[in-house]
């Protein structure tokens, strides 16, 4: 499967992992998983890895589904942040580009980073990041 979406209650950060060729329809189907868990575990923050990711999809397949979820109620009240991180394919790296472009105008707060540990920063600070020991 080219998406995994779980949990994560020490950090309490929604985690997205895509990995190999990522279609339209495994692609809507993870963001709203991933949208499903935050409003579960009143959370609104979600680190996703795209590292291995490779395009299965459309410029205008990602429009579409940011749309649908950026319109969705439970979306539009979470205040969602998303961190990002880069794949290494260019073509994955232009859609992933898109996808930030295309959230923010939505008013999703999409960062996009070069590792892990810098998305992980961005989303330790600010709003309902748990407090490190």
């Amino acid at each position: 499967m080219p998406s995994r979406v779980a949990f994560n209650a020490s950090d309490n950060v929604v985690h997205c992992t895509f990995e190999g060729v990522v279609s339209a329809v495994e692609l809507a189907r993870a963001v709203a998983a991933a949208v499903q868990a935050c409003e579960t575990h009143a959370c609104s923050r979600i680190l996703t890895d795209c590292t291995d990711m490779l395009v299965g999809h459309s410029l205008g397949d990602l429009y579409d589904t940011v749309t649908s979820t950026a319109t969705a109620p439970r979306a539009s009240r979470m205040a969602l942040r998303e961190a990002v991180i880069l794949p290494t394919d260019t073509e994955a790296i232009e859609s992933v580009q898109f996808w930030q472009t295309a959230a923010s105008n939505r008013g999703i707060d999409v960062r996009l980073f070069h590792t892990r540990s810098e998305g992980e920063a961005w989303l330790n600070t600010g709003r309902d990041a748990r407090p490190q020991p």
